[in-house]
């Protein structure tokens, strides 16, 4: 999840919703368990870019955004919702498809797959 909404930063993130966008960024990396040092980084990566994008001279993108968002790197906000992420960046997610399955029926079967595909577990 955190390495999509890298590739969704880069894409479909306009002004307005910058800072929403790095906070999902923390975020998904408490939740996939990503190194606070690596999540500084990436958000970092953003700050040229994203400025870059003001129209606006008085809307930068500043490092106090960035400061601001990296704050979301919390347990608190671990059950987040997928609907506020929508409401926020304006990016649509798709719900996983499990084929009408509950859910312990649909990941046996995907590591019975998985088994299949790599016997030895690499």
């Amino acid at each position: 999840m955190y390495d999509w909404w890298l590739r969704q930063m880069r894409t479909k993130i306009s002004v307005g919703t910058r800072y929403h966008a790095v906070f999902n960024l923390a975020i998904y990396a408490k939740k996939c368990n990503v190194d606070y040092e690596e999540l500084k980084n990436d958000a970092l990566s953003f700050l040229e870019f994203y400025d870059r994008m003001t129209n606006d001279r008085d809307n930068p993108f500043t490092m106090k955004d960035i400061d601001a968002a990296l704050l979301g790197y919390d347990d608190k906000f671990l059950k987040y919702p997928k609907w506020a992420v929508e409401l926020n960046t304006k990016v649509k997610m798709s719900n996983n498809n499990r084929h009408y399955k509950k859910r312990s029926v649909h990941l046996l079967e995907a590591r019975e797959k998985c088994n299949k595909k790599f016997p030895n577990g690499s």
